[in-house]
C-alpha cells in the first residue's frame, strides 16, 4: 500500500538519503550539493513529498527555488523551481515513482507555473519524465534540463477514502 506525505523540515534525513540515492554515498561531502538540501522546508521556496510502501520510505521528490547566484545545476529562472527525485532501487519498476511524480505535480501546480529537473543527458530518467509532459529545454555539458508547464489540468483534486490530518499537516 502506498502512502504519500508532505516532506517537512523535520524530515531532513529523508532529503539527505534521497540525495545519496541520486548522487552516491559521498553526496553530503560534496559542498556544491549543499544548496539542494540545507535548511530544507524552512522557507516557502520548498515543496516535497515522500512515499511510504509497507511502512518503508520508498522515495522522495522535492523542489526548491533558486537565484542565479546559487549556481544551481539546471537553473532556468527564479520562478521555476528545480526538482530532485529518487526511488530507492528496491522499489523501482513497480509504479511507485510514477505515482509519486503524479502526486507531486498535482501539488506543485497549485504553487508554481512550471518546474524543472536536471538529469544526466544519457539517463533513462529522461524518458520517464517525458511521459509526464516534461520537455527538454536545454543541454549543458552532460546534463539535460527538462521543464513542464503546470496548468489547472495538472491540478486534479486529491481523492482519499478517509481524511487523516496527521498525514497532511505539519
Amino acid at each position: 500500500m502506498l502512502e504519500f506525505y508532505f516532506l517537512r523540515s523535520s524530515e531532513q534525513k529523508i532529503v539527505t538519503d534521497t540525495l545519496r540515492c541520486i548522487y552516491g554515498d559521498d553526496a553530503l561531502s560534496n559542498k556544491s550539493l549543499n544548496i539542494y538540501y540545507e535548511y530544507y522546508g524552512l522557507t516557502p521556496k520548498d515543496l516535497g513529498l515522500y512515499v511510504m510502501h509497507n511502512n518503508i520510505v520508498a522515495g522522495a521528490i522535492w523542489s526548491r527555488k533558486f537565484q542565479p547566484y546559487h549556481n544551481a545545476k539546471g537553473f532556468i529562472d527564479e520562478k521555476t523551481p528545480l526538482i530532485h527525485c529518487c526511488i530507492k532501487p528496491e522499489f523501482r519498476h513497480q509504479g511507485i515513482g510514477s505515482a509519486m511524480v503524479e502526486k507531486f505535480l498535482q501539488e506543485a501546480s497549485s504553487l508554481y507555473k512550471a518546474v524543472a529537473i536536471c538529469l544526466d543527458k544519457d539517463a533513462q530518467a529522461i524518458s520517464f519524465f517525458q511521459k509526464f509532459g516534461f520537455t527538454q529545454v536545454a543541454q549543458k555539458d552532460n546534463d539535460s534540463i527538462l521543464r513542464i508547464e503546470l496548468t489547472q489540468t495538472n491540478n486534479k483534486p486529491y481523492e482519499m477514502d478517509e481524511f487523516n490530518n496527521c498525514k497532511w499537516l505539519d
